[in-house]
């Protein structure tokens, strides 16, 4: 779905190296507050506040709200830039927020569900702007480049790396002997560390101070032809009907039944795993994933639009399947390593596909648009994950196993109907082109447009 604008300039090698290393950093830190406070938070909603898994599970549905909301700042922050940024400022702002939410955590007094879930809402609106923000530059930097896979591998690699690591032995830690007010004033001052990493983002400033007036004129002029070219450009994207039904593959696809939150009610109730053994597991599928993110980043300039249409679906079938045989220890720790091998590959080829249908200048919006669908589809994914596990389960006087298996079986058939939006995806997504190939793809891209 890529459309030409102003903003088509060449993407220097400057540009990349700095987005690469805002990648690192910003990965590196979040993934230590997230080691911090991650397990924590679910022994605090499974013990103090006694939440069961389909709660849990309709709680992340209302803290999605943000995530819902991001094309709307997307489009904010493509249309109305802030103190002459359109990236930067909404990054500090969203870290701002967040960092404002965490102390508030910390500081308040036996937390309740609907005080957490306040506090968590201003979290997530926080990290949306930082994602979006983020995500935005991205894209527009790799799509340009053929790199988006390698810098979303990226992305992934270094929270995995830790995971197998030393962030794995924080959160054992962490989730066993903090407290929850402790764990968010630690993760509040990794998210001060963040903040001037605004920087590196590589934007010029949109300013006309220290021009003389002629200049000043012709500056104001461009930047008003930019916006109404941006303006326009969305309207087009809006309009085709390949955007919408290609959002509709991705967003089923995400919707089939997930198995994460009940995944630690199974691990506790059947399998008996502590929280500490439950924290050491991470590293098995910390492994899987770092081997699938390594395989992605070799080969991503190579793959082809249409393997990352079918790579995801059929990883998703398969993931299913694999969860069957999760009844011991070392079950657990085979099927995390081949789990997370497949899993992290499926995110990454519908991210990618994502990135693919970004028009140029629209990457705040369209990106976000699609990010929103799938945080939508993830949370009531959870939900109707949960509700299976319960139905058929401990809420209904059936046994964990049964709830687990149940679970599984339905997931696996919601998926395989997901084959249906396959022949009415655009013509583009059909193409035999290497995603390395990026010129070729756009104009395959416009002329299934027009």
């Amino acid at each position: 779905m890529t459309t030409q604008s102003a903003n088509n300039t060449d993407t220097t090698k400057s540009e990349v190296a700095r987005i690469v290393i805002l990648v690192i950093l910003l990965a590196l830190v979040a993934t230590l507050g997230g080691a911090v406070i991650g397990q924590t938070l679910q022994r605090f909603e499974r013990g103090p506040l006694h939440l069961s898994a389909d709660t849990v599970g309709t709680m992340g549905i209302i803290l999605g709200i943000p995530a819902y909301i991001q094309p709307f700042l997307g489009a904010g922050s493509d249309l109305f830039p802030i103190l002459g940024y359109r990236r930067r400022s909404y990054f500090v702002i969203g870290y701002l927020i967040e960092l404002i939410g965490y102390v508030a955590m910390a500081r308040v007094q036996h937390l309740t569900y609907y005080s957490l879930i306040s506090i968590l809402l201003i979290i997530g609106f926080g990290g949306t702007l930082v994602a979006m923000s983020l995500n935005a530059v991205m894209v527009r930097i790799g799509n340009s480049t053929g790199l988006f896979g390698t810098m979303l591998s990226l992305q992934s690699f270094v929270p995995y790396l830790l995971g197998l690591t030393i962030a794995a032995s924080i959160q054992a830690h962490s989730a066993q002997y903090w407290s929850i007010e402790k764990c968010a004033l630690i993760v509040a001052a990794l998210l001060a560390l963040r903040i001037p990493m605004a920087f590196l983002i590589p934007e010029r400033a949109i300013t006309h101070r220290k021009m003389a007036d002629e200049h000043k004129q012709q500056r104001i002029l461009a930047d008003k032809v930019q916006n109404d070219a941006n303006r326009r450009s969305l309207g087009n994207a809006l309009r085709a009907p390949g955007l919408w039904v290609l959002l509709g593959y991705i967003f089923y696809l995400i919707l089939t039944p997930g198995i994460n939150i009940q995944l630690y009610y199974f691990e506790k109730g059947y399998l008996l795993f502590n929280d500490y053994t439950i924290g050491l597991l991470v590293r098995w599928s910390s492994a899987g994933v770092l081997a699938g993110l390594l395989f992605f980043a070799a080969l991503s300039r190579y793959i082809t639009v249409r393997t990352l249409v079918w790579g995801a679906f059929l990883m998703d079938c398969a993931s299913y399947p694999a969860w069957y045989f999760m009844h011991g220890l070392w079950a657990a720790r085979i099927i995390l390593l081949v789990t997370g091998f497949f899993g992290i590959l499926y995110g990454m080829f519908l991210n990618t596909l994502a990135a693919r249908a970004t028009p140029k200048g629209l990457e705040g919006t369209i990106y976000s648009l699609i990010a929103a669908a799938i945080a939508l589809a993830g949370n009531l994914s959870n939900k109707l994950g949960t509700f299976l596990y319960d139905y058929f389960g401990p809420a209904n006087h059936h046994s964990i196993i049964h709830g687990w298996n149940m679970s599984l079986a339905v997931g696996f058939a919601f998926t395989l109907f997901g084959f249906v939006f396959i022949p009415f995806l655009p013509h583009w997504t059909r193409s035999k082109l290497r995603l390395s190939a990026g010129k070729e793809i756009e104009k395959e891209e416009l002329a299934d447009q027009n």
